[in-house]
């Protein structure tokens, strides 16, 4: 049997990157479907490498938009926290975005400044949730059945 205490990380890892790479998100995404559509125009739309130079990017984006008479700007693309792989396809939004071009955002109603362009799933959150149940399947199934237990001896 397998200690409860030493077992935490294995447990606790793989769940908090389930909950906060794909849960949150994608509730999200959820909430997003009865915001409002609302035209909105491209500020500013870029790629951006992460500084480690691992290859890993994100876009950057802002546009502005209207609601009730009044002028709000925001800077999410979608529900996603995640810095990933992909630049080509993330400078293909960025091209399809470019500064000056009238886009779709979704505005939450109870709250103006929130807002989003794309508010639907995102291959990084679903890829983030496979992964963290593989983690704790794979966890649960190696320490369930005594794997990497040290032997005890007599």
């Amino acid at each position: 049997m397998w200690n409860f205490i030493n077992s935490l990380p294995g447990i606790l890892l793989p769940a908090a990157m389930f909950y906060f790479f794909f849960w949150r998100p994608a509730r999200r995404v959820r909430s997003a479907k009865s915001w409002r559509e609302t035209p909105c125009v491209i500020l500013s739309s870029a790629v951006k490498e992460d500084e480690t130079d691992s290859g890993l990017y994100t876009i950057l984006m802002s546009y502005r938009y209207e609601v009730d008479g009044y002028t709000y700007t925001s800077s999410r693309y979608s529900f996603s926290s995640l810095i990933t792989a992909g630049r080509r396809g993330k400078l293909r939004v960025t091209r399809r975005l470019a500064p000056g071009t009238s886009a779709t955002c979704w505005v939450n109603p109870d709250d103006p400044h929130d807002a989003v362009i794309h508010r639907g799933f995102t291959w990084d959150m679903i890829f983030s949730a496979i992964l963290a149940l593989v983690f704790l399947a794979v966890f649960l199934f190696v320490f369930g059945h005594g794997g990497f237990a040290p032997e005890h001896t007599r």
